[in-house]
């Protein structure tokens, strides 16, 4: 199942952004399978999604000029709650796990995304390959790059953490656009 968020104005971004969702995933070769996606009408939008064939997650910027920047993680173990950060600060997109940067990729501001946010579902494409295989939760979407010190204290509070308030070395409550608690 996933959740179709449909296309509110607020997670339009256009320019710097963070996404982030604690995870873990059975052991699926699904191609394709996302966390959350953010389609593009005209090449632009962001997701997370798991790695064709392998154990990782990637975090993919597009921006319709440069097409899609694709930043993977290390192999993760499927049984294993993450959390997981995507950033993209207008020159470099990066991806961050459990509170440690992992990778890094130079690359522009993305494009607007100007389709539908869907959690669970891949919203570029169609069939039921592109279905999350695991669970997701505290799903969150900024209008800015979260600093290292921010992804760290989300990441060290565990899942009590609120993203709507700031708390120690975590400001950016105010650029928080979307923020799904999953708390039900």
């Amino acid at each position: 199942d996933y959740v179709n968020v449909s296309n509110p104005s607020s997670l339009n971004i256009n320019g710097n952004v963070s996404i982030s969702a604690w995870v873990n995933f059975s052991n699926f070769d699904n191609d394709l399978a996302c966390v959350m996606s953010k389609a593009g009408n005209a090449g632009g939008g962001y997701h997370i999604e798991k790695t064709a064939g392998a154990n990782n997650l990637s975090l993919w910027i597009e921006n319709g000029d440069d097409g899609p920047i694709e930043v993977t993680t290390n192999t993760l173990d499927p049984d294993t709650l993450y959390h997981i950060v995507g950033t993209n600060d207008g020159t470099t997109s990066k991806i961050y796990v459990d509170g440690s940067l992992i990778n890094s990729v130079s690359m522009g501001n993305p494009g607007g995304g100007e389709g539908e946010f869907k959690i669970g579902y891949n919203s570029d494409n169609v069939g039921s390959a592109r279905y999350w295989h695991g669970n997701i939760d505290e799903v969150a979407i900024w209008d800015g790059a979260l600093t290292e010190d921010e992804i760290t204290a989300l990441y060290n509070s565990g899942l009590g953490l609120d993203a709507s308030f700031n708390n120690g070395d975590y400001t950016s409550s105010s650029n928080l656009q979307g923020y799904w608690k999953f708390n039900e």
